[in-house]
């Protein structure tokens, strides 16, 4: 999920546009400017972590002695043979050939976007013995985009999958219909507003340029969604509205075929859980050494967070349990550079589900999300 370069900063913007541009990374997890990671491990166990990328965890009694493990981006790896496709950065952990007595674990992050349509089933983690890559078994946390695998030794490591899984290239109508809720918490109030909107694309393009399409009619329940020339889309109402949907409710999209637009009816359903930004507060600033994040009405599944400095997202990004709290810690913001300023911190609590229907293109999805997005000042 979990998304997000061509967003821009305006924040109305930003809130109907990352449900256009959920993910774009160009294929990598974008984690290259990451810095190195140390840490010291010693017979008692412990884990260390890159920016929520990849983490390594040595059990008890895995080692004799301490050891100073290093963790960095390998900038010019080597590619492995068809038809295995790197989906992630590849990690250099050190010291090199270090020996476990107990099995220690890796847990490497992809995104959607980086699978490019490939299955998530045949992502694995790969090692390199100094000569070739070789496959570990591994095991894929789809709600998170996690795979982790057992490791006996030190070397290279990366996330690899199946280009044979991919689908053929799709063609149709690229859709997008979403049922958003927008919570904005300032220093005065906090602002909730809902919206349907319904966008239509006669190619894949989840970001600009847009190519729109326009069919007869788009309803969702009792709302009739109208044609919005300045975002390309279908929308209701016509102004960000007070809250007005309702938790854990099936919305039913139904499409009228017109203007190259195949007829459909598609529904999704929204969370059952509205949670909202309790702290820091709107305007605060924070620490890069990390701070809490907390949250009301917490409930099932997971939230993601994301941080947006000057129109672009960055690459400290985390999906956690909605369990109303998180400790962002100097590993997870290490993806920001120290860049001190204001960011807008964004929570994400969603349903996302791909539209399955003739003559739609297979990328195109169905988007339930509430939305959170604050502002405050990290230095």
């Amino acid at each position: 999920m979990v998304l997000l370069r061509c967003v821009t900063f305006s924040l109305l913007s930003l809130l109907f546009l990352f449900s256009a541009c959920s993910d774009d990374d160009s294929g990598t997890n974008s984690n290259g400017t990451n810095p190195p990671v140390e840490a010291s491990i010693g017979p008692a166990g412990g884990t260390m972590e890159m920016a929520n990328n990849v983490s390594l965890t040595i059990p008890a009694g895995a080692l004799n002695d301490t050891v100073d493990f290093r963790i960095e981006v390998n900038s010019a790896p080597e590619t492995m043979a068809a038809p295995m496709v790197s989906v992630t950065s590849a990690y250099t952990i050190t010291p090199s050939g270090t020996q476990f007595n107990v099995p220690a674990t890796i847990k490497v992050h992809y995104t959607d976007n980086g699978l490019g349509g490939m299955s998530e089933d045949s992502v694995v983690i790969c090692t390199h013995d100094g000569s070739a890559w070789s496959r570990l078994t591994s095991a894929v946390t789809k709600d998170s985009n996690f795979v982790t695998a057992s490791i006996n030794h030190l070397s290279d490591f990366a996330g690899f999958a199946d280009s044979t899984s991919a689908p053929p290239p799709a063609e149709g109508v690229f859709a997008i219909l979403t049922v958003q809720r927008t919570i904005i918490p300032t220093p005065d109030t906090t602002v909730s507003m809902d919206m349907i909107t319904a966008r239509f694309d006669s190619a894949y393009a989840p970001c600009e340029p847009s190519h729109p399409l326009q069919p007869s009619g788009v309803t969702c329940d009792q709302y009739q969604l109208v044609w919005s020339a300045d975002i390309s889309s279908y929308k209701y109402p016509a102004l960000y509205s007070d809250a007005f949907i309702m938790l854990d409710h099936d919305y039913v999209f139904d499409v009228s075929e017109g203007g190259g637009v195949p007829a459909l009816i598609d529904s999704i359903k929204f969370p059952a859980d509205s949670p909202m930004l309790l702290s820091p507060s709107a305007g605060d600033t924070v620490s890069f050494s990390g701070f809490d994040v907390t949250w009301d009405d917490p409930g099932e599944g997971v939230v993601d967070f994301v941080f947006v400095y000057s129109g672009d997202t960055t690459n400290a990004t985390v999906t956690t349990d909605n369990d109303g709290s998180y400790t962002f810690t100097e590993s997870d913001l290490s993806g920001l550079n120290d860049q001190a300023g204001e960011y807008a911190l964004v929570m994400f609590h969603d349903n996302m589900e791909t539209i399955d229907a003739t003559g739609y293109d297979s990328r195109s999805y169905k988007w339930a999300v509430v939305m959170n997005s604050m502002l405050i000042y990290i230095e």
